[in-house]
């Protein structure tokens, strides 16, 4: 809102691209990897990949000019991306013995609410850290470059997980353990 100038409905309708995204993407990667591919790790490292594409563009491409329709696009395929995660619980499925699959994937579906309760709180303090005392409206406004520092936190966040996309076990989405 601050850096683009946007009011509340206009940045709550680009979060909701990011919705749709996630359900389109969810849907699209499990009928790839599933159906026509019969892979998990390439859809994987593809998906990865478009995760890290999206938040470099976000962070390096034009920051905070960006034309309504790219930012659109953007948060459309930032929640498209995401669509991944579901499919990882899968192949976490498929590499475990049967009778432990069920605590494996307690343990992995933590990561990501593990993760973002963690980026939140350090995105906000590389914001504050930023933050050049003004306030717009009763709340702390941040510079453009406060909100780009915390992007590169998250683009480093998006490697790693490129990177673990890249290490993956082929799983041909089938147990791998019986």
């Amino acid at each position: 809102m601050q850096v683009y100038h946007m009011t509340r409905s206009t940045a709550a309708s680009f979060l909701l691209l990011i919705n749709i995204g996630v359900i389109v993407g969810s849907l699209f990667i499990a009928y790839i990897s599933n159906t026509v591919l019969q892979r998990r790790k390439l859809p994987g490292i593809i998906f990865t990949l478009g995760y890290l594409f999206v938040w470099l563009m976000l962070t390096f491409f034009n920051p905070g000019n960006l034309p309504p329709l790219t930012m659109g696009a953007i948060c459309f395929f930032l929640g498209f991306f995401c669509g991944y995660l579901g499919q990882n619980l899968a192949c976490v499925k498929e590499v475990n013995h049967p009778a432990a699959s069920g605590i494996a994937l307690g343990v992995t579906n933590i990561g990501p609410f593990l993760f973002t309760g963690l980026l939140q709180p350090l995105v906000g303090r590389i914001l504050d850290l930023g933050w050049q005392g003004a306030f717009l409206e009763g709340a702390r406004a941040y510079p453009m470059e406060a909100f780009h520092s915390g992007f590169v936190l998250i683009c480093g966040v998006a490697v790693i997980a490129t990177v673990g996309a890249f290490l993956l076990k082929e799983t041909r989405c089938r147990n791998l353990i019986a």
